[in-house]
C-alpha cells in the first residue's frame, strides 16, 4: 500500500491590510506550496480569505489546498488553526511573517498536540520586539531566516540558540517563473527598443526608496533618453507621482500599479534596479538575474549582497546616494552583464538548492 503525502499547513497572510498580502510572502507561499506539492506532500495555506482573484488563488497548482480563516484577532485566528489541525491530521506547520509566527508558536504549548512548528520570518526585525522573537525561538522547532544577515539579526535580537536558526534563501527559480516571461505586454514603452526602460517593483512605501530611485532617475535624464517604470502599489503614489513632476520627468516615469505578472515586464526592460532602505532578502532582485536581466541594486541590509554575491552580479550602491544609483545605471546600461551570467547566478534560488532545503530543515526529505 503506497504511503500517504505526509500533511504540511503553510501558514501567513493574517494582515488586516490586503496591500500587505500581495507582496514577496504570497509569491513565497505559492512557490513553496506549488513545490511540496511536487515533492509528494500534501499541502494547505491557511491564510485570511483573499480577494477571489487574488493571484495566489490562481497560481496555485492542483493538490494544493486552501483554508481561510473567519477571525481578525489572534487569538480567533490561533483556535481556527488549531482546530484544523485537529481535523486534518497535520504534523508540521511552516508559518511565515513575524505575526504567523506568533501564532504558530502559541501551538507548541498545547498540551499532547503533535505538531512540528517552523517560524520563517522575512520582515524587517526591530529591537523592540526582542522578548517576543526569543520566545518564538524557545517554543519553535526552528527557525527559518532568509539571508545570512537577518538570521545574525535575529539571533542578536533573540538570544536563541544558533543550532536553531537555519539560514534558507527563497525559491525563486520555478517553472512558473520562466514560464511567465512569454505573457503579453500591453505597454506602448516596449514597442520601442530604442530607448532603455528601467524597471523597479514593489509596494508603495518608503522602506523601498522609490523616492531615491525617481531622483536618480531625473539625474540620469539629463545625459541621455531613458523611461522609468515602477510596479506596484501602496500609500506613497501620489508623493511620488508629485515628485516625478517637480523634478520634470513625470512624463517618463509611469508608476503602473500591481501587476499579476510583473516578470513579462522585468523580462523585457533593459535595467532593473532594487534601491529599498532595508530589505531582508529582495525577491524581485533574484527573480531579475534568473530572467537574465541586469541590475542595481543597494548595499542595504540584509539580502542584496549576498544575492549580488557581493557585486559579482550587479552594483551595488550606498543606500540613499541617489548620485551613486544614477551613475551604477549607467555604467549597467552601457556594459550590461551576459544574461547567461546572470541566471546561472540564480540558479541557487531555485528548486534543487533553495526548496530541497527546506525539505531537508524540515525532515520532510
Amino acid at each position: 500500500m503506497p504511503e500517504s503525502p505526509r500533511p504540511i499547513i503553510i501558514f501567513g497572510l493574517v494582515s488586516k491590510h490586503p496591500g500587505r498580502n500581495l507582496g514577496g510572502t504570497a509569491v513565497s507561499m505559492g512557490r513553496l506550496a506549488n513545490y511540496f506539492v511536487e515533492s509528494g506532500l500534501a499541502v494547505t495555506i491557511a491564510m485570511r480569505r483573499p480577494d477571489p482573484g487574488h493571484f495566489l488563488l490562481k497560481a496555485a497548482r492542483p493538490g494544493v489546498g486552501f483554508h481561510f480563516f473567519r477571525s481578525a484577532s489572534k487569538a480567533g485566528i490561533f483556535l481556527e488553526l488549531l482546530i484544523f489541525i485537529l481535523s486534518a491530521g497535520s504534523r508540521s506547520v511552516l508559518a511565515l511573517d513575524s505575526k504567523a509566527c506568533q501564532i504558530a508558536s502559541w501551538l507548541k504549548a498545547v498540551p499532547g498536540l503533535d505538531v512540528r512548528v517552523w517560524a520563517s520570518f522575512r520582515g524587517v526585525l526591530s529591537e523592540n520586539k526582542k522578548i517576543l522573537l526569543g520566545r518564538i525561538a524557545r517554543r519553535c522547532d526552528g527557525v527559518i531566516a532568509i539571508s545570512r544577515g537577518m538570521a545574525a539579526e535575529f539571533l542578536r535580537l533573540s538570544s536563541a540558540s544558533a543550532h536553531k536558526v537555519h539560514v534558507i534563501h527563497n525559491l525563486v527559480v520555478t517553472p512558473e517563473l520562466l514560464e511567465s516571461v512569454a505573457g503579453n505586454v500591453e505597454h506602448p514603452w516596449f514597442q520601442d527598443r530604442h530607448i532603455p526602460i528601467i524597471i523597479g517593483v514593489g509596494r508603495l512605501v518608503p522602506v523601498k526608496g522609490f523616492d531615491v530611485l525617481i531622483r536618480a532617475f531625473a539625474g540620469l535624464r539629463q545625459s541621455r533618453p531613458a523611461r522609468l517604470m515602477i510596479i506596484g502599489e501602496g500609500p506613497e503614489r501620489t508623493a511620488l507621482e508629485r515628485l516625478a513632476g517637480e523634478l520634470g520627468v513625470h512624463g517618463d516615469v509611469d508608476l503602473c500599479g500591481f501587476q499579476e505578472n510583473p516578470w513579462a515586464f522585468m523580462k523585457r526592460s533593459s535595467v532593473f534596479v532594487l534601491a529599498s532602505r532595508q530589505e531582508p532578502f529582495g525577491n524581485v532582485l533574484a527573480e531579475a538575474l534568473a530572467l537574465g536581466v541586469p541590475v542595481v541594486a543597494t548595499d542595504c541590509p540584509h539580502g542584496p549582497r549576498e544575492i549580488l554575491d557581493g557585486g559579482r552580479l550587479g552594483r551595488l550602491v550606498p543606500v540613499g546616494d541617489e548620485g551613486a544609483l544614477a551613475e551604477a545605471i549607467i555604467e549597467t546600461l552601457d556594459n550590461p552583464l551576459p544574461p547567461e551570467v546572470l541566471a546561472a547566478g540564480a540558479a541557487r534560488f531555485g528548486c534543487e538548492y533553495a526548496g530541497r532545503r527546506y525539505l531537508d530543515v524540515m525532515g520532510l526529505g
